[in-house]
């Protein structure tokens, strides 16, 4: 399938998730459009309210205006960032989606959360199977997708990844402290401005039009690398580093 044709498929595919999504009276929110097959997909958990938008209304005002998934949060970047500087290498690319794409609150995701997946997951591997390369790696971003994918048995072998979300930062912490001395040394190596730079690049590569990208980059140039942020690109330092070791992913000739 040449580049064209994968877009027009997956343009074809997010119609069809958008009306699944008005089916069931939930507001679909598009993930950054892959140009191509990749070699690394990461499957989170659903879009959340109250970051790039505090209701209804306003999250509709955006996506008609262009707004999409995974562009604008300071820990979504640290993810973005990770995934490039710490796996990637040379001309691989990546995928980041969620298993149900209907917005919500964070406090409301978790009812009736393994339904919600379960109406959704169709329409998931049917993306995966046409983002992903043959034997492209899967990534599950929290216990919650991991937990779930396992229960599907999903057909494709997952690696555990820790969530952005601030309620995992006890599992951050804990990395950096049994890692103290090599995470005293990592500390120096990254900055704000790199994680700038990154979304940069993310946001013009998602092509979503200049009232979006604007948008995005003026909260995110407002954040901190705090520590606490630090210590959570810690971890997925470790854990890239970590899945290196263990396998190598390689484009079939």
């Amino acid at each position: 399938m040449n580049n064209q044709d994968f877009q027009k498929a997956y343009n074809e595919l997010e119609v069809k998730m958008g009306n699944f999504a008005r089916k069931n009276d939930e507001i679909y929110v598009p993930n950054i459009t892959p140009h191509s097959p990749v070699e690394y997909i990461f499957i989170c958990m659903e879009p959340s309210l109250g970051e790039w938008a505090r209701s209804r209304n306003e999250a509709e005002i955006k996506l008609k205006a262009g707004f999409r998934n995974f562009l604008d949060g300071y820990n979504t970047m640290i993810l973005h960032h990770a995934i490039r500087e710490y796996l990637c290498e040379n001309d691989q690319k990546y995928f980041i989606t969620d298993i149900s794409k209907g917005a919500m609150l964070v406090r409301n995701a978790g009812v009736d959360r393994t339904v919600r997946y379960k109406n959704w997951y169709s329409l998931l591997l049917e993306e995966i199977n046409l983002v992903a390369i043959p034997n492209a790696r899967v990534f599950a971003v929290g216990t919650h997708v991991n937990r779930f994918l396992n229960y599907q048995n999903f057909s494709r072998e997952a690696t555990l990844l820790i969530h952005y979300s601030t309620t995992a930062a006890m599992h951050w912490n804990k990395v950096a402290q049994e890692h103290k001395e090599a995470f005293d040394q990592f500390q120096n190596t990254v900055s704000h401005n790199d994680l700038i730079a990154t979304a940069e690049d993310v946001i013009k590569n998602s092509e979503v039009p200049k009232i979006i990208s604007d948008r995005a980059l003026g909260r995110l140039r407002k954040g901190k690398l705090t520590l606490s942020r630090l210590k959570l690109m810690f971890n997925y330092k470790i854990s890239f580093e970590t899945f290196a070791s263990k396998s190598k992913i390689y484009r079939p000739a």
